[in-house]
C-alpha cells in the first residue's frame, strides 16, 4: 500500500506537472513556482488506518521530489495538501470543489471506491484527474474517464481469491462484507470464479 502511494504520487507529479496540474503560484522569494497536488486521505471513518499511513507516505514522497527538484536546479516545487475525506463521499466531493475552484486538477485518492465514485461524474465533467491508490470497484472501470487506479480491479481479484481458497481446499464460504461499491464488487467477482 505505501508503495502504491509512492507510486502514486510520483506518477501523479509528472502528468500533473505536464498537463498544468494546477495554476502555478510563485514559491518563496520568487525563486520559484509551485505545483499544488490534493491528497484526499481517510484521516477519520472507515479507513483510517490506512489514511494515516498514506497522509506519511505522500508526506515523504514530495520531500524526496522537492529535494530532487533542488537538486537538478529546477524552477518549481511541489506543494500537497492533505485534505480528510473522513471515509465518505460527498465530503471527499466538497473538498475536490473546494480546491478545484483554486485551480487545483491533480489529486491523489480518494482511497475507497465509495468516494471514488462520487467524485467521478465531477471530476470527467472538468477534466480533473485523480490517481487512488486502493479503488477496485469493477463499477469503476470505465474506458477514458479521470480515475486512474493502481491495483487491480475485483474482476481480477474476485477470481484470484477464488483460487486459493480452492486450492486451499475451501469449497463452501460465507460472505460478510459492508454492502457499498467495494464490497459489492469483490463478492460478486469472488462467488462467480
Amino acid at each position: 500500500m505505501v508503495i502504491a502511494v509512492a507510486v502514486t504520487l510520483v506518477v501523479g507529479l509528472v502528468i500533473g506537472y505536464g498537463i498544468g496540474g494546477a495554476r502555478p503560484a510563485v514559491g518563496e522569494e520568487g525563486r520559484y513556482e509551485t505545483h499544488t497536488i490534493v491528497a484526499l486521505l481517510p484521516l477519520t471513518g472507515a479507513l483510517s488506518t490506512f489514511g494515516e499511513n498514506s497522509k506519511e507516505t505522500v508526506l515523504l514522497a514530495a520531500t524526496d521530489v522537492n529535494a530532487w527538484l533542488e537538486r537538478e536546479g529546477k524552477d518549481w516545487r511541489l506543494d500537497v495538501k492533505i485534505e480528510d475525506t473522513a471515509t465518505d463521499g460527498p465530503t471527499a466531493l466538497a473538498k475536490m470543489k473546494a480546491w478545484y475552484g483554486t485551480g487545483v486538477t491533480l489529486f491523489v485518492g480518494p482511497q475507497a471506491s465509495g468516494e471514488c465514485k462520487e467524485l467521478l461524474t465531477f471530476a470527467n465533467a472538468n477534466k480533473i484527474l485523480f490517481i487512488s491508490q486502493s479503488s477496485t470497484s469493477p463499477a469503476l472501470s470505465i474506458p477514458d474517464d479521470y480515475l486512474f487506479r493502481f491495483c487491480p480491479d475485483d474482476f481480477i481479484q474476485g477470481p484470484a481469491i477464488a483460487r486459493v481458497m480452492w486450492d486451499a481446499g475451501i469449497r463452501h464460504v460465507i460472505f460478510s462484507w459492508r454492502g457499498d461499491t467495494w464490497g459489492d464488487g469483490l463478492q460478486k467477482a469472488t462467488e462467480e470464479s
